[in-house]
C-alpha cells in the first residue's frame, strides 16, 4: 500500500501563503486606503519585505511544490484497504480541497504580482 506523503502539501500550503502576504494583501491594503496599517503591518513583521524582495523564488518553490502534490493527489492516489475505505477516501477529499485551495491562493498571488501591476 503506498502512503501518501503530507509534508508536499503542507509546504505547498506554506509557500502559498506567503505568495499571498508578500503579493496580495500590500496591494489590497494600500488600494482600500488602508496605507497606514500597511506601514504598522510592515514595521512589526519586517520579514514581509524579504519575502518580497524574494518572491520570484517563492513562486517557483511553490509552483514545483503544487506541481509534485497535485501529481502525487491525483495521478498515484493512495490504495485504500477494504476496513478503512471510508476514511481513507475522506482524507483524500479533504487532501484535494486543501491542494485547490492552495492553487488559488498561488493564482491569486501570482496575478496580484506579475499581472495587475500592469494595469493599476
Amino acid at each position: 500500500m503506498k502512503k501518501f506523503n503530507p509534508l508536499f502539501l503542507i509546504s505547498g500550503f506554506v509557500a502559498s501563503i506567503s505568495t499571498l502576504l508578500c503579493c496580495a494583501l500590500p496591494i489590497i491594503l494600500v488600494s482600500l486606503g488602508f496605507g497606514s496599517i500597511m506601514a504598522a503591518l510592515i514595521s512589526h513583521l519586517p520579514w514581509l519585505i524579504w519575502i518580497s524582495e524574494h518572491a520570484i523564488y517563492f513562486f517557483v518553490l511553490t509552483f514545483f511544490l503544487l506541481l509534485i502534490s497535485g501529481y502525487m493527489l491525483f495521478y498515484q492516489p493512495l490504495s485504500c484497504t477494504l476496513d478503512r475505505v471510508k476514511q481513507c477516501q475522506s482524507n483524500q477529499t479533504k487532501a484535494k480541497i486543501i491542494w485547490l485551495m492552495t492553487l488559488i491562493i498561488f493564482i491569486i498571488g501570482l496575478i496580484f504580482k506579475y499581472i495587475l501591476i500592469y494595469f493599476i
